[in-house]
């Protein structure tokens, strides 16, 4: 099974958006968990779980009904950035993760086998710090990337709904299997 994992990263430069940064060295290896929360999705009843770190900064997975077409269980995962099996964008990518938490999110049907498309949009909100955000950088470049473990790179995430008063960057998408930053 791959695996997928969910963190906010800004471009470093402030330029704002961009394409794909490079991925980090030797291919890509599970994170080792630190937290976590799953729950059970079948193909009449939506669900939704939220996974809080200490520090207040947290993510929200919420699929709607008829969101799959399979029961299904979706695992969320909090996992420290500087795990070392997490792969770090390139110093040359102008990329950074913001906060100390990725997040792995992974979704299998009754079989354990992936399932890697939804029917409809699944939402993903993750909560950040204020204090998460670096001196020089423009909060509201803040993005979402997931990583590629066969390519090894950071491909931006697009239709960013990105709220610097509450602190909050929401998204959609039929595809879990990632690993998002």
């Amino acid at each position: 099974a791959v695996a997928s994992t969910s963190v906010a990263i800004t471009d470093n430069d402030s330029s704002g958006g961009g394409g794909g940064g490079g991925g980090g060295g030797g291919g890509f290896f599970p994170p080792t968990p630190v937290d976590n929360s799953q729950f059970n999705v079948t193909p009449t009843a939506g669900g939704a779980t939220t996974v809080v770190n200490a520090d207040g900064t947290s993510v929200t997975v919420s699929v709607p009904a008829g969101g799959v077409s399979v029961n299904a269980t979706i695992k969320v995962t909090s996992i420290d950035k500087n795990d070392s099996r997490v792969s770090q964008p390139s110093a040359d990518s102008g990329l950074i993760i913001i906060g100390n938490q990725v997040y792995e999110i992974t979704a299998t049907d009754a079989s354990s086998n992936a399932i890697t498309g939804f029917n409809l949009p699944v939402t993903v909100k993750l909560i950040y710090s204020q204090n998460d955000i670096p001196n020089g950088i423009n909060e509201a470049d803040v993005r979402v990337y997931y990583y590629t473990g066969v390519a090894g790179e950071w491909v931006i995430v697009d239709g960013l709904d990105i709220d610097t008063i509450n602190n909050k960057v929401l998204f959609a998408t039929k595809v879990l299997y990632r690993t998002y930053a």
